[in-house]
């Protein structure tokens, strides 16, 4: 079964400066450490649509420091540490609905078998902000765990998207 569901967060940034960020590996950075986890950037293409727009394709890998999983079930499933791995997509001057990014994201360990994926983009509010939205989809395909491990994630990436206000703003007064 997939769980869908939408997240909607208010960013006190123009669009256009948020949706920059996304080339921004140091703002990558930023964001996993708050999440107790290491980004790397593994591939970045630029390239152009068939109406010559700009784009971006890239792959990244997120390990957490520590792994969420208990002990018993890292042996089991032979992972000494836990990662995730992204491939994303967008257009670098495009951030509305029509335009939106898509991202996916897998267990290296369970890639097959569970996945996070979904479309974002940004709607400008004022000069000053903007409103991000997050259309999300988990799937998890282990019998028996299923339906437990996918509302752990969508837990976990509520709380990501939550906490992205308070950590652009962060990393805006530094940069």
């Amino acid at each position: 079964m997939v769980r869908s569901f939408t997240i909607i967060e208010i960013i006190e940034m123009p669009a256009e400066h948020f949706w920059a960020l996304r080339l921004d590996t140091n703002f990558d950075r930023h964001c996993a450490a708050a999440e107790n986890c290491t980004f790397s950037l593994l591939s970045r293409l630029h390239g152009v649509d068939d109406d010559g727009a700009r784009t971006v394709s890239c792959e990244s890998e997120l390990t957490a420091d520590e792994s969420p999983l208990p002990v018993a079930l890292q042996t089991l499933l032979g992972a000494s540490k836990f990662a995730f791995v992204s491939k994303q997509q967008w257009w670098r001057d495009h951030f509305d609905e029509a335009h939106a990014a898509s991202f996916s994201s897998s267990p290296r360990m369970m890639s097959q078998r569970a996945v996070v994926r979904g479309r974002t983009w940004l709607e400008p509010l004022t000069p000053k902000s903007c409103k991000a939205v997050y259309r999300v989809e988990i799937e998890v395909r282990i019998v028996a765990l299923s339906s437990l491990l996918e509302q752990g994630l969508e837990k976990r990436v509520r709380d990501s998207y939550t906490r992205l206000t308070a950590l652009t703003k962060e990393y805006a007064s530094t940069a």
